[in-house]
């Protein structure tokens, strides 16, 4: 039974991956909602920040950096960085990795070593991850005593008997008809989306979805042929007080003329055909001639609500708001639309934690095969910060005011207020001292912490500056200096 129940769960979540990929590929709702997943989840402004500030140059043949004390060449790690993002294009991968673990609920990455310490990631489908058996053994650093304990291979994973988390290997097909190949687990990453720890498989976001986007499709369909119905206009001609002879010759005389292309005579089951009136024609009718237009009388008044629920499950099942979904802004002004957007600020920051540690282990990886193969100092620091996107763009002119205000009381140092910017005040200082020796600009001196602040930034009505900010005391080139920046 429990062999049973794992190939069945394979061959379904084999199913609900190929569904998961139609929909991205077909459908206008699945493509939309894994796009809006990977622009706001990474977006075009994730970016890394090393904590080694070592500089340097490449060597002769590229294949080492070496460090140095010039100011002028750049930091030895993001000379290595830009080296592996070319080789790997991890700009356009990045994204897919996020894309991956949407679409197919698996992403699997796995390491090949270069020269020169240098590395190159390629993803595996899902599907050449496969293989289900008792394993060979292996040795785990918390086995007792070393003792190689017995494995087992489901879908693919090679694990612990004891512990399903633990997974010592994968077994991969180069083609879905290749016999697999063990690939130790050192040298793969698999991120499982949308599962649970002891699940051998993620499963894509979709999968409560898919059924309602069907829905929406088939309910658009039938939009189409409501409509095509309402425009099905019919023309009915009456003839009264006339004889059958009569009759037929008003008939005669709508006729398309000539014959079919098979050459039989133009007929339905219900008489025969007549050539369609042309837009703008002018009729005028004979004595007992009576034209009147039939519409059908379709009660759907309701059908349009039906789609727009459909929208909104959708939109409840993944986390987002409607707009995101239905494309439709016109039900939202500014204030609702900001506060729509705090749960799909909450469920975007958790696809962003659970991405964080495949970049972590990719970098690894490039750290760790530079450092063995000396193509970076050996006194090169490990540290590396992930820079996400902003979720939401915030108010940059409310937010400036509330850091002079916190700053002209004495709350918030101008350092502080520099990093909150992204900036770093030493280097900006040095670069007005710069910029004054080069165009002759007004210098700011470090000392006096007031006077970089402009006269015109005057703290708001009932606050003043401490004592210390106003001038008061200071030489008179001090204060000349101060009312010409401003």
């Amino acid at each position: 039974w429990e062999k049973g129940e794992a190939l069945q769960q394979r061959v379904l979540l084999s199913e609900l991956r190929k569904a998961s990929y139609r929909a991205w590929r077909t459908t206008a709702h699945g493509r939309s909602i894994l796009r809006n997943i990977v622009k706001f989840v990474i977006g075009r402004e994730f970016t890394l920040d090393f904590e080694d500030n070592q500089r340097g140059r490449w060597n002769e043949d590229r294949s080492a950096l070496i460090s140095s004390d010039s100011a002028e060449d750049e930091y030895l790690m993001q000379l290595w960085w830009k080296d592996f993002e070319k080789r790997n294009k991890f700009a356009q991968r990045a994204k897919e990795i996020v894309l991956r673990a949407a679409r197919d609920g698996d992403v699997f990455l796995r390491r090949f070593l270069l020269a020169n310490g240098r590395i190159v990631v390629r993803f595996i489908e899902p599907a050449h991850v496969h293989g289900d058996g008792p394993g060979a053994g292996a040795t785990i650093d918390d086995s007792p005593d070393g003792a190689v304990e017995k494995t087992v291979i489901a879908q693919g994973i090679e694990y612990l008997e004891r512990d399903v988390e633990t997974v010592v290997a994968y077994h991969v097909r180069q083609t879905l008809t290749a016999t697999p190949v063990r690939v130790p687990a050192e040298e793969i990453i698999h991120l499982k989306a949308n599962a649970d720890l002891n699940d051998l498989r993620g499963v894509p976001l979709l999968e409560s979805v898919l059924p309602k986007i069907t829905n929406y499709e088939l309910w658009e369909q039938a939009r189409v042929l409501l409509n095509r119905a309402r425009t099905a206009v019919v023309l009915v001609r009456k003839i009264t007080g006339a004889t059958q002879t009569q009759a037929a010759r008003v008939v005669a005389g709508r006729l398309p003329a000539g014959t079919s292309a098979s050459g039989r005579e133009i007929q339905t089951d219900s008489g025969r055909r007549e050539a369609m009136f042309k837009p703008g024609t002018i009729l005028t009718p004979s004595e007992g001639v009576d034209y009147e237009f039939k519409a059908p009388h379709l009660e759907a008044r309701d059908a349009g609500e039906d789609g727009r629920r459909i929208l909104l499950s959708i939109a409840a099942a993944m986390g987002i708001p409607e707009m995101l979904i239905t494309g439709d802004w016109a039900n939202a002004n500014f204030s609702s639309s900001v506060e729509a957007r705090t749960p799909a600020v909450r469920e975007w920051e958790d696809w962003q934690d659970l991405i964080a540690p495949v970049f972590e282990q990719i970098i690894e990886w490039m750290l760790d095969a530079a450092l063995t193969a000396g193509a970076l100092p050996s006194t090169t620091k490990r540290g590396v910060t992930l820079r996400w996107p902003p979720l939401i763009q915030r108010d940059t002119v409310k937010q400036t005011e509330r850091y002079e205000r916190l700053y002209l009381n004495g709350i918030l140092s101008r350092t502080t207020w520099a990093a909150l910017e992204d900036l770093v005040l030493d280097d900006e200082i040095q670069n007005r001292r710069d910029e004054a020796d080069q165009y002759g600009d007004v210098d700011v001196d470090a000392s006096e912490p007031a006077s970089a602040l402009p006269a015109s930034a005057n703290p708001p009505t009932g606050i003043e500056r401490p004592d210390a900010q106003r001038g008061d005391g200071l030489p008179r080139e001090a204060q000349a200096k101060r009312l010409q920046a401003a």
